[in-house]
């Protein structure tokens, strides 16, 4: 018979953009000897899908052990983190990321096409430096005891009874038949799982033995007591923000390269130039300084001409439209006259034409020159003394 110890192992993957926990299998079995049983564990962990397995095996001498399940799972957690740091290793080589300062790209023609990147440095006196970096990610590798399983096997195939801690009692009780074996087995058990090694060498207490009083129904007042066997509920670790419930084994940091790099431009602070050649420098710049002035002051005069251009234009629209105004009035002024002269020309037509029309209804001749004479004044300057019929 053997104690599988269930040790998991986790990783917490964070960089500058995301972060994430990721859990990853494999197995490592370990044992250890307690009185007559070996007593065996399994530890579980990895990165990046890699799995690591490795077995020790515990040696019985009697009711006494020479190896205890605190050396063995150190011994395991040892093995495991060594095969995950291979692991790390092997992605970090296949992660490098080389800087080259020119680029070329090659097709199935055998044709090549080079690509020239141009970085010009406008200051005179000081270097620019390009600096590339590689970004990598921080694993956080926790490994840690999350629960036991023991497990009976009689030498035939098929024949495995795995019980939890809750059953580890009875289990004992139906397996050995002397209860002083039993009592001596379960003590011994529970003095490992109650002095568990966390990774900063302090015991933890991984199992618990709480007792419950059962009181009996229908009006039965016999009280019994019932004592389970379970797993530590406040067993709780926290490590850079995460909750574990089980023992901590091993806390580890590990740094990996990605393939993306940043650039930055750093301008450098020393002067590579003379006090000649600085002069000279300043005396440029003030000329360029002038020339910035001069070409900002013309722009500034010809936007005030530009202005007044603009304003001119609106005074001369301004005025056209006063001289319209008045062309209009004076237009408006003639139209009323002639409106008057027509309306007095039809005025006289009107009595004209009602004078005929009072002639033509006169008889006499005389009478009816009279009156023509009248209406419509004399003809000529001689008197008209004869009159022809």
């Amino acid at each position: 018979s053997h104690i599988d110890s269930d040790i998991s192992s986790f990783n917490s993957n964070s960089n500058a953009q995301s972060n994430s926990t990721h859990e990853f299998g494999g197995a490592i079995n370990i044992g250890a000897s307690i009185g007559p049983f070996n007593i065996g564990g399994s530890i579980g962990g990895g990165i990046s899908g890699s799995t690591a397995s490795s077995t020790t095996s515990g040696t019985s001498t009697g009711a006494e052990h020479t190896t205890t399940t605190s050396s063995i799972r150190e011994q395991a957690n040892i093995q495991l983190q060594n095969a995950i740091d291979r692991t790390v290793a092997e992605s970090s080589a296949h992660r490098q990321v080389d800087i080259n300062s020119t680029t070329s790209e090659t097709n199935t023609e055998e044709q090549e096409t080079a690509i020239t990147r141009e970085l010009i440095n406008t200051n005179y006196s000081r270097c620019l430096n390009f600096v590339f970096r590689q970004m990598t990610q921080q694993y956080l590798s926790i490994t840690y005891m999350h629960d036991v399983s023991f497990v009976f096997n009689n030498g035939y195939p098929d024949s495995n009874i795995v019980v939890k801690l809750d059953g580890l009692e009875q289990f004992l009780m139906e397996l050995l038949d002397k209860p002083d074996y039993v009592k001596y087995v379960l003590r011994d058990i529970l003095i490992e799982l109650c002095n568990v090694i966390d990774y900063q060498g302090n015991a933890r207490q991984f199992a618990v033995c709480e007792h419950f009083k059962l009181e009996k129904c229908c009006g039965e007042k016999t009280v019994s007591t019932q004592h389970i066997l379970h797993k530590n509920p406040k067993l709780e670790t926290i490590i850079a923000g995460i909750a574990v419930k089980g023992v901590v084994i091993d806390v580890r940091e590990r740094i990996l390269p990605v393939e993306h790099v940043i650039v930055d431009a750093l301008l450098g602070q020393g002067e590579a130039l003379d006090c000649y050649n600085m002069r000279q420098q300043n005396a440029a710049a003030e000329r360029d300084e002038i020339a910035n002035q001069s070409t900002i002051i013309q722009n500034e005069v010809k936007k005030i001409e530009a202005e007044n251009r603009q304003k001119e234009l609106e005074l001369q629209l301004e005025i056209q439209k006063i001289r319209v105004q008045e062309m209009q009035f004076e237009l408006d002024n003639k139209n009323q006259e002639l409106a008057l002269e027509l309306q007095q020309k039809q005025l006289e037509v009107t009595k004209q034409q009602q004078a005929l029309t009072i002639i033509d209804q006169i008889t006499d001749p005389l009478q009816k020159a009279e009156f023509y004479k009248k209406v419509f004044g004399t003809c000529c300057d001689t008197p008209q003394t004869q009159i022809i019929q």
